[in-house]
This record gives C-alpha cells, structure tokens and sequence, in this order.
C-alpha cells in the first residue's frame, strides 16, 4: 500500500508491503494518471507517457536522486528482510 501526498515541493509518503507490493502499487498510480489524463485528452495522455519514460529510463533523471522529505515511512524491516532472502 502506498499512500502519497505531493504539495509542490513538500512530499508526504507512507508505503507498506513487500518490495513486490510497492512496485505494483507505483504503476498502478502511474497508469491510473496516464488513463485519466488519455481519457481527458489522448495528446496529454501520450505527452505523460513519452516524458515519463524519458524520466525514468535516465539515470540522471531527477526521480533517482534523494531528497529530503518530510513524513516518509517505509517499512524498511519488512524490505531488507526480502533482500536477504535474495
């Protein structure tokens, strides 16, 4: 389960689950914007698709650098213990 909350800068997080969980959960939140916003206009639909696989597929791509945030909880316990079992 993931539960977010973005408000410009400031992000509030709470994710649980396993790693397999948290994954299916951000797509499932990715493609529930690229439905709404097909489904609003298939041009802005097709223009989220296309910079967000950008964003993702580089690794200089803001998403993979850390930042400071308030209010994130993730269950690390539950994480490592997957990857150990690894």
């Amino acid at each position: 389960m993931i539960k977010a909350n973005v408000n410009g800068e400031r992000v509030s997080l709470e994710a649980n689950g396993t790693l397999k969980d948290i994954l299916f959960d951000s797509c499932q939140m990715v493609n529930a914007v690229y439905t709404t916003l097909l489904r609003i206009n298939p041009d802005v639909g097709e223009a989220y698709k296309s910079v967000l696989q950008s964003a993702v597929s580089d690794p200089e791509s803001h998403i993979w650098q850390a930042n400071e945030q308030d209010g994130v909880v993730v269950d690390m316990e539950e994480l490592w213990r997957q990857m150990d079992e690894q």
